[in-house]
């Protein structure tokens, strides 16, 4: 009986636990389906708020269009009262003037005569006087456009002369390294010359390194290329101009080392 009454209690004990795990499975359900009626209720309202914004636009819209129409019209209206008027003002001096002209035929045409003959002289002046003052800008503008012309190409000429004197210095200074870092060929002839150019990255490092004049001697021309390979990174020049033109266009090392 002992046994049976700890079976009976084990049983119930599950049985207990089955109930309160089904009862927070149906509390979890409960949940999950209150959150989703709230979900459903926002986006029902939202969806309500965006009709209604969407519908408040739309009579804005409306209205403005209305309106807009409203003033167009209002605008048309006015303009063809102006223009009405106008005419009518028109129409009463064009017959002021038949009037006028009719009474005073004479001294009209004398006057017309005159003030055409006055006119006449003046246009021509003003014709003279305004071929004169253009004449007389393009010389200047000729004689200012010269003279800057003139005072841009010195300015030039003296920019190059700068980057070639310091270019020259350069190549000099860049010579000397180079020949710091030669390793003279086996058997290679004195009196050897090559011709490089020699192209830089900012920075100093090497782009590119070519023969522009062979010393005749290949293995020399390939030991001149490595020295400056070696010698990388050269020191650039100080001066802005003289670095871009060694990066943009290169510059000619003739490396003779003895």
């Amino acid at each position: 009986m002992q046994e049976r009454a700890k079976l009976d209690a084990e049983q119930r004990k599950q049985e207990a636990e089955l109930e309160q795990q089904r009862l927070k499975e149906l509390e979890q359900q409960r949940i999950e389906q209150e959150e989703a009626r709230k979900q459903a209720e926002l986006e029902r309202q939202q969806a309500e708020q965006a009709k209604q914004q969407a519908e408040a636009e739309r009579k804005a819209a409306e209205e403005a269009k209305q309106k807009a129409e409203a003033e167009r019209l209002a605008a048309e209206q006015a303009r063809e009262e102006a223009e009405a008027k106008r005419k009518a003002e028109e129409e009463a001096r064009r017959k002021a003037e038949e009037e006028a002209k009719r009474k005073a035929e004479e001294e009209a045409k004398l006057k017309a005569e005159e003030e055409a003959k006055r006119k006449a002289a003046e246009d021509e002046a003003k014709r003279k006087a305004e071929a004169e003052r253009l004449a007389a800008e393009k010389s200047r503008a000729e004689a200012e456009e010269a003279l800057q012309r003139q005072l841009d190409a010195e300015a030039e000429q003296r920019k190059q002369q700068r980057i070639t004197g310091i270019l020259d210095s350069y190549g000099l200074q860049i010579q000397q390294r180079i020949t710091r870092y030669w390793t003279k060929p086996a058997n290679a002839e004195a009196g050897l010359l090559v011709t490089l150019e020699v192209k830089l990255i900012p920075g100093g490092d090497i782009r590119s390194v070519r023969v522009i004049k062979s010393s005749g001697s290949e293995i020399f021309d390939r030991s001149a290329e490595n020295a400056v390979y070696k010698a990388a990174p050269m020191p650039m020049p100080s001066d802005p101009d003289a670095a871009q033109k060694i990066i943009n266009e290169g510059i000619e090392i003739y490396f003779k080392p003895e």
